[in-house]
């Protein structure tokens, strides 16, 4: 079955999951990067700020840290905490 995720502003262009299975990011047409934690009956969204200037065309995990990247057409990338969804 479908998981309603709330709602999200425009296409989704990226979209990654956890290795565990706890949460997903997904980011695009509305510049913002968003985390869905999946623990629980329901999906909780989060956004990480400050948006990208352009829409969101990638993201990554990086290995062995708890950071998340996002790459967006405004030829930027960001890295991210995902502890406190803050910017680096």
């Amino acid at each position: 079955a479908p998981l309603p995720l709330g709602r999200l502003d425009g296409t989704v262009q990226a979209l990654i999951a956890s290795s565990d299975g706890a949460w997903l990011l997904a980011g695009g047409e509305d510049k913002a990067v968003r985390r869905i934690a999946l623990n629980g009956n329901q999906p909780r969204m989060e956004s990480l700020e400050p948006r990208h200037e352009e829409r969101i065309r990638a993201l990554a995990t990086w290995p062995g840290a708890p950071l998340v990247v996002s790459g967006s057409e405004d030829t930027t990338i960001r890295f991210w905490r995902l502890a406190d969804r803050a910017p680096l």
